[in-house]
């Protein structure tokens, strides 16, 4: 596929043309080299100027394509204006893409004072515990579907919520809500007092 902005420009005239569902246009337009690159450039012009790590600009991108998606669920046709878009349509996309890139940053900095706010859940204390109880609860876990399974193993083998998201690879946020959502399970599992003392 061409990187031309000029490829994209008739394929998107087309798209609305044809009365194309907006999932069909979010697939044209993330799928195109010239929408990719121009994202790239604009996510990482974003954070330079932001002073953030450059190496945020995948998640950047990430977040600025589903924001896109929001955009076209209300309108397929992205409000385009036809009188004035085969004049001024790589502009008119590109403000489009640094809007989005911008959105997208400011969320990754509420995300990331979210968590900076939440406290760490301190490692499930499995020494403490009974040996039958020890048992009950490790089969129990393995009973629990992914990621959940995981999180909970490590929990219960002393890894903090801190610990587990860096060895995961996930943000503590969305750590925490797995291990919260996992307890819950294990309690119904085990019964609601079973963990009262030992899961918050």
């Amino acid at each position: 596929m061409t990187l031309d902005k000029e490829d994209l420009k008739h394929r998107f005239l087309a798209a609305i043309d044809y009365g194309w569902q907006w999932e069909k246009v979010w697939h044209l337009l993330i799928s195109h080299p010239w929408y990719q690159i121009t994202l790239q450039t604009q996510a990482q012009n974003v954070l330079r100027k932001q002073r953030l790590p450059i190496n945020w600009h995948e998640d950047v991108q990430q977040d600025a394509m589903l924001l896109l998606a929001r955009s076209l669920r209300h309108r397929a046709d992205l409000r385009v204006d036809l009188d004035q878009v085969h004049e001024c349509f790589a502009g008119w996309m590109a403000r489009i893409i640094a809007r989005d890139c911008q959105e997208a940053v400011r969320q990754m900095r509420r995300q990331f004072m979210r968590e900076q706010s939440m406290p760490d859940i301190v490692p499930l204390e499995m020494d403490r515990l009974p040996l039958d109880a020890k048992i009950d609860i490790s089969l129990k876990i393995q009973q629990l579907n992914d990621p959940e399974r995981t999180i909970l193993t490590l929990w219960s083998e002393g890894f903090s919520v801190t610990d587990i998201a860096n060895r995961l690879a996930l943000s503590y946020q969305r750590t925490y809500y797995l291990w919260r959502r996992g307890t819950r399970q294990l309690r119904a599992l085990l019964g609601a007092s079973y963990l009262a003392v030992h899961v918050s």
